[in-house]
């Protein structure tokens, strides 16, 4: 229909410019022509501005003069031919084709591509397939087209969603695909590449032979000792200890060491990643000690708490030393066997209760101490008598 409208359009343009008019037959021709197509149009649709269907008089001058249609009759024939449109758009009862739907996931988006086999707009709709309850998600491609595309972000990954698209074309036809899915990648984990920090450490319990280390990590790690007479440290080598246990607190205890000695150190912590983090320090064991051969020294002895068949033995030490005591009726006092009483706390302050004695009976005793280093001293004899 559009074309018959545009054939007085043709015809128009078909008249000589007005630097000359036709004459005779030619320009009884090009009459024929004008008034051919306007025949056509009237024999298409009734509603022609024109009587007869002819051109009238001045709007033929103004086509030859080179001038172009009145406005008003301009105006009608767009309006003519709008109306055509409607009629188009009104006669068009085909909901659009969708085919070729194709659906990309990644992690946390999705592109949807589909083709359509005319003009339309189209749309996405979406959510979790495992949560029918969960709201729909619509995305609308952009624009009037034939191929469409449209990008779903934000979605969860490792998820499977279910969509449909939709597409409606120019008179308001609408065709949706049936239910599909699409499952999202899942998200790798970020790696982790940075090592403990050790925030916190420190050396104690040294001895000649022996140290004790102590530190605290931001996270969960084991703990791992490289130590050397020199440095710097290489912790390349075998650790010299190491507990593979992972925790925040490290304690490691450095045995087999030199007396009196400068020992440098290298504390390390792994975490499950393999990150390793360090912390350098240093320590200087303690001389050897002076090998201790000289017994306890007894200060103080006293007998308290008799009864028929007990006493308690009090006696004081210059150091800590275990208590021993032996008692007899006959003298001198055996202090070759085993003592009457005996504890191996090691103490300043020493009270033993003697006990199984006769009522009324003079005993003969004596106390010793052995310290640490087992150096044994002994009392001299004392006595003291039960109650009858």
């Amino acid at each position: 229909m559009k074309n018959i409208y545009l054939s007085i359009l043709a015809a128009a343009l078909l008249l000589p410019p007005t630097s000359g008019f036709a004459h005779g037959d030619d320009q009884t021709r090009e009459k024929d022509e004008v008034k051919a197509s306007v025949e056509i149009r009237a024999e298409a649709n009734g509603d022609v501005p024109f009587r007869d269907g002819v051109l009238p008089r001045g709007v033929q001058k103004r086509l030859e003069n080179g001038k172009g249609l009145p406005p008003g009759i301009a105006k009608i024939l767009h309006r003519l031919n709008d109306d055509d449109d409607d009629r188009e758009k009104r006669e068009d009862k085909t909901a659009p084709v969708i085919s070729n739907v194709v659906a990309e996931a990644d992690v946390s988006t999705a592109v949807i591509r589909w083709q359509t086999n005319e003009l339309s707009r189209g749309s996405v709709s979406y959510r979790a397939a495992n949560d029918p309850t969960s709201p729909i998600r619509v995305k609308t491609a952009d624009g009037w087209s034939m191929s469409h595309q449209v990008e779903l972000t934000n979605l969860a990954p490792d998820t499977t969603y279910s969509f449909f698209v939709g597409a409606r074309d120019r008179a308001g036809n609408v065709s949706n695909t049936e239910n599909m899915t699409f499952h999202t990648k899942v998200s790798e984990p970020v790696k982790d590449v940075t090592a403990p920090n050790i925030v916190y450490a420190a050396i104690n319990a040294r001895t000649a032979t022996s140290a004790r280390l102590f530190w605290v990590t931001n996270e969960a790690s084991d703990s791992r000792v490289w130590v050397s007479k020199t440095s710097p440290v290489d912790i390349k080598a075998a650790p010299a200890v190491q507990k593979v246990e992972l925790a925040f607190v490290h304690q490691l205890e450095l045995t087999g060491l030199e007396p009196d000695t400068q020992y440098y150190v290298v504390m390390g912590s792994a975490d499950a990643t393999g990150n390793v983090g360090t912390r350098e320090d240093r320590f200087h064991t303690r001389p050897a000690p002076v090998e201790d051969t000289t017994g306890p020294e007894i200060v103080y002895v006293a007998v308290s708490a008799k009864t028929a068949t007990s006493a308690h033995i009090i006696w004081v030490t210059n150091e800590a030393s275990d208590s021993r005591v032996w008692a007899s009726l006959a003298s001198p006092v055996d202090t070759s066997g085993a003592p009457a009483q005996r504890s191996a706390e090691l103490s300043f302050y020493h009270n033993v209760e003697v006990t199984g004695l006769q009522p009324d009976k003079a005993y003969h005793f004596v106390v010793g101490s052995a310290d640490a280093s087992g150096n044994l001293t002994v009392s001299g004899e004392k006595t003291f008598e039960t109650l009858e």
